[in-house]
């Protein structure tokens, strides 16, 4: 019972969007007994107060916004898009010095990619793993002994 009631929907096999409303726990006899409690700041963007407030202001329906709910990002946080360079430009920026961090886990559970479909994460993988020094291995595992 976490998150943004405003991002994810309930899913309801071939529903219809009122199926899926009514569906929600706002809409259960239970929510009279539930507290609620608000979080006061977005950790994702916790260094980025500027970023934090277009987001809220995506949320409240108060930035402009495209068909099928699309928003333009601001062009001083976007990159051009050039193809696999502009891939390389975003790697580069969120893992600087990879070549010399690769086997520090602090320096890479601090950082992430976000990408829509398992395509764009298998290649962004293949990209960022490439430029791992030293040689490739294949290390096999077992489910079970036999």
């Amino acid at each position: 019972m976490g998150g943004d009631f405003r991002q994810v929907l309930p899913v309801v096999r071939k529903g219809t969007k009122a199926q899926m409303i009514s569906a929600c726990i706002v809409q259960s006899h239970l929510w009279n007994h539930t507290k609620i409690l608000h979080l006061r700041q977005n950790m994702r963007s916790l260094h980025d107060q500027e970023f934090a407030e277009f987001l809220i202001r995506i949320g409240d329906d108060v930035e402009p916004t495209k068909p099928n709910d699309m928003a333009r990002l601001p062009s001083h946080i976007a990159i051009p898009w050039e193809g696999d360079h502009s891939i390389q430009v975003i790697i580069q920026h969120i893992f600087p010095n990879l070549e010399l961090h690769g086997w520090d886990a602090p320096y890479m559970v601090q950082r992430a990619i976000l990408t829509p479909t398992n395509d764009a994460v298998q290649k962004l993988n293949n990209m960022i793993i490439n430029q791992f020094l030293g040689e490739e291995y294949n290390l096999l595992s077992f489910d079970e002994v036999e």
